[in-house]
C-alpha cells in the first residue's frame, strides 16, 4: 500500500501513524512524503519504507511496486478509527540518535533545563482556507 501525502508537514505527522497500523495488519507499506520529512521519517522503520513525494511511481524499483494507494487522511475511515480508537498515541516516530544528543545540546545551552514548548500558529499563507486555519501572531 502506498500511503501519499495530500496535505502539509502536520497533518503528515498526524496521520503517518496509519502506517504502523496498517503493517500490524499485514500490508508492506510505502509512505511518500514531503522532502523536508524525509530523514525524519526514514529512521522510523515501523513506518515501512518511506520516499519523497517528488519521486515518481515508475523510477520506484519492481520490489517496491504496489497494489493498492490511499491517502493517508483517508486510513483512519476506511479502518473505522475514531477520536476513541486513535492508535500510536506516541512513539511511531523515532528520531536520528545524532540528532537527539544534538537537540539536547543545544537546547540546554545557557539555559539549566527551563520548560520550553513550541507553538504553530500560521499554516501556509498559500493554502485556500488559511483565512481559517491561521491567526495573525497579533493576536
Amino acid at each position: 500500500i502506498v500511503l501519499t501525502a495530500e496535505q502539509g508537514l502536520g497533518d503528515t505527522l498526524q496521520f503517518v501513524r496509519f502506517a504502523q497500523l496498517l503493517r500490524q495488519r499485514g500490508a508492506r507499506t510505502l509512505v511518500y512524503c514531503q522532502p523536508a520529512l524525509l530523514a525524519l521519517l526514514q529512521t522510523s522503520p515501523q513506518l515501512g519504507s518511506t520516499y519523497p513525494n517528488n519521486l515518481s511511481f515508475n523510477e520506484l524499483s519492481p520490489g517496491q511496486r504496489f497494489d493498492l494507494q490511499c491517502a493517508r487522511l483517508d486510513v483512519a475511515d476506511i479502518l473505522n478509527i475514531d477520536q476513541n480508537s486513535i492508535p500510536g498515541q506516541s512513539g511511531y516516530i523515532s528520531p536520528a540518535e545524532h540528532l537527539v544528543g544534538y537537540w539536547r545540546s543545544r537546547l540546554a545551552a545557557g539555559s539549566d533545563q527551563a520548560f520550553r514548548v513550541g507553538i504553530a500558529w500560521q499554516g501556509n499563507p498559500e493554502h485556500q482556507a488559511d483565512m481559517y486555519r491561521s491567526v495573525a501572531l497579533s493576536h
